[in-house]
């Protein structure tokens, strides 16, 4: 061996050893087994409706509707094996649900999502296209296990132009502001899109 190719030999041992003391520790996650193939399919309890590849192969045979244990660490997934009902419950899709207004809000309608929030894992979510409030009024408020971590400032859609949606820590919904132009009591506001993360 030459002294280049032992030097270039220590050089890749010590940052591959660096890599891996750098590489996060797997994680543990249950899932349920979607589909198998060259590569098998998983839909995580985390996020129920979100379909990924496990590969390198698995160290146990499984079938599409398993309930497995899997290891994730970096980019690979490696399902280590099954789990019974009772060691992992079956994934509960997030649902929406509804909370009185305040200050004559109501529902748009005409088709219109109504107004609701969604609580998935570490985030929530706000929905709906509503009208009637005024500018500055408290739409409404969330329950504790809805409300965000920090005050959130959404930038939202109304009939009249883009306005600031607020939703305070305390579970307060409020219009909180309009951009360049004025929101006129009586337009619709969309909650569309506002998304934070969960006290």
């Amino acid at each position: 061996m030459t002294l280049t190719s032992w030097r270039e030999n220590v050089e890749n041992l010590i940052a591959r050893r660096v890599s891996d003391a750098l590489a996060p520790l797997p994680r543990a996650q249950f899932a349920t087994v979607d589909a198998v193939g060259a590569t098998v399919t998983l839909r995580l309890d985390s996020s129920p409706w979100v379909v990924i590849d496990c590969s390198p192969p698995t160290l146990t045979a499984v079938e599409a509707g398993d309930r497995v244990l899997v290891l994730s660490w970096a980019a690979r997934r490696v399902i280590v094996g099954k789990v019974s009902p009772a060691t992992a419950p079956t994934p509960v899709a997030p649902i929406w649900a509804t909370t009185s207004f305040f200050n004559s809000w109501v529902n748009f309608g005409s088709g219109s999502a109504p107004a609701g929030y969604m609580i998935d894992g570490e985030n929530g979510y706000l929905r709906g296209l509503i009208k009637d409030g005024a500018m500055g009024s408290k739409i409404m408020v969330l329950p504790t296990d809805a409300r965000p971590q920090y005050r959130n400032m959404a930038t939202c859609w109304s009939s009249t132009g883009p306005v600031r949606v607020d939703v305070w820590p305390g579970g307060d919904v409020i219009l909180a502001a309009a951009g360049d132009t004025t929101f006129v009591t009586g337009h619709s506001l969309s909650l569309d899109n506002i998304v934070y993360r969960r006290a």
